[in-house]
């Protein structure tokens, strides 16, 4: 059976909100290289490769579902981005939701990043919703943009290394 480890939360500091290791899991699916290079680098994370991986599914996926989140035409995506959500707030240990979690000993023993896979298919789905919102015949919003911009600032700013920036172009 895990423990959380208790930390102390500090509201300006977004790494304490998770358990100490834990946070590169909500950066997962920004970015390849969010715990190092694969098999290439020293390993930067709570496990092994395998599991921190199985967050990334494509910085395609993370853009068009930003793209679905915020052109908001479709609300269809979001039962998707919530299910992409949850999986690495489980597997990263938010704290507010680990106390509760591990208050309850049965729910003590799984271990929680299996469900990035899972989190990474709803991403996907979501992400449908994204394309289909850029290829629709009427002309995206100005969310839409919005979208990819963010999803760009955000997977560069995890890691801005030449192979990122070379899937970007």
């Amino acid at each position: 059976a895990q423990t959380v480890h208790p930390g102390e939360v500090r509201a300006l500091s977004p790494r304490s909100w998770f358990e100490p290791g834990y946070a590169a899991y909500m950066l997962a699916p920004t970015n390849p290289h969010a715990f190092g290079v694969p098999y290439q680098t020293p390993f930067d994370g709570p496990f092994d490769w395998e599991d921190s991986e199985a967050g990334y599914t494509g910085l395609v996926a993370f853009a068009t579902a930003l793209i679905a989140l915020l052109g908001v035409r479709d609300r269809r995506a979001w039962p998707f981005l919530g299910c992409a959500a949850a999986g690495p707030l489980l597997a990263a240990r938010f704290l507010p939701l680990a106390h509760l979690l591990y208050a309850i000993p049965p729910l003590r023993i799984p271990i929680y990043s299996r469900f990035l896979p899972s989190a990474s298919l709803a991403l996907c789905l979501a992400g449908a919703f994204g394309i289909d919102l850029l290829l629709s015949r009427a002309r995206p919003r100005k969310g839409a943009w919005a979208g990819l911009a963010l999803a760009a600032a955000l997977s560069l700013a995890v890691a801005a290394d030449g192979w990122t920036l070379a899937l970007w172009g």
